[in-house]
C-alpha cells in the first residue's frame, strides 16, 4: 500500500482472514541524501510506531520498511541493515522485507531481508508491446534473485499493457 493501513482496515482484515504486508511510508528514498542519519533516525521511529500499533493484528504477516528505494546506492546497505535489524528486534516473530525494483546484482539491501519482494513491469517501460518476452524475463528474474540470495520471493507488483503499447486514450507511449 506504500503507507500504513487505517486501524479499521486491519480490523476488517483480521475478521475476514485477509493477510497484510504492513508497510511504512518509506516511499521516495531515491537520492543518496535520502540515506542520511537524520532520515534513518526518523525511519527507525516510524517503524517503531508502526510495529507497536499493529503487532497484535493477526492479519499482519510481514513488515515492509520501504517501497522501491534506490537500494543500489552505496549508503543503502548500511541504511537497510540497520533499519531491518531494528524492525526484527521490535517483532522477531514476523519476517521483514522491502519492495525492490532494483537489479538483483546491485541491490545492497536484499542481503538483510527475509523475503525478496519484487515489482516488475516488463513490456511497460521497455520492450514496449512485446508481451511474448514477459515469461522469459520473469523466469530469469526469479532464477537470478533466488540463485543470488536463496530466499523466498514474492512478486509484489506486476503490470503490463493489456493492449500492447496502449497506455492511454488517445494512444501514446507515455
Amino acid at each position: 500500500s506504500h503507507y500504513p493501513y487505517a486501524e479499521e482496515v486491519l480490523q476488517l482484515c483480521d475478521r475476514y482472514g485477509i493477510v497484510v504486508i504492513d508497510e511504512s511510508p518509506g516511499v521516495g528514498i531515491v537520492l543518496a541524501q535520502s540515506y542520511g542519519n537524520r532520515s534513518l533516525q526518523h525511519h527507525l521511529e516510524v517503524m517503531g510506531e508502526l510495529v507497536r500499533r499493529d503487532k497484535n493484528h493477526p492479519a499482519v504477516v510481514m513488515w515492509s520498511v520501504a517501497n522501491e528505494p534506490a537500494s543500489f546506492l552505496p549508503p543503502a546497505g548500511y541504511y537497510f541493515k540497520t533499519l531491518i535489524a531494528h524492525t526484527k528486534a521490535l517483532d522477531p516473530s514476523r519476517p521483514v522485507t522491502f519492495v525492490t525494483n532494483s537489479n538483483y546484482e546491485a541491490d545492497l539491501g536484499a542481503p538483510y531481508v527475509d523475503v525478496i519482494c519484487v515489482n516488475s513491469y516488463y513490456s511497460w517501460y521497455h520492450d514496449y508491446g512485446h508481451l511474448e518476452v514477459i515469461p522469459l524475463q520473469l523466469a530469469t528474474q526469479f532464477e537470478n534473485w533466488y540463485r543470488t540470495y536463496q530466499k523466498p520471493i514474492i512478486q509484489s507488483e506486476y503490470g503490463a499493457g493489456a493492449i500492447p503499447g496502449f497506455h492511454q486514450d488517445p494512444p501514446v507511449m507515455f
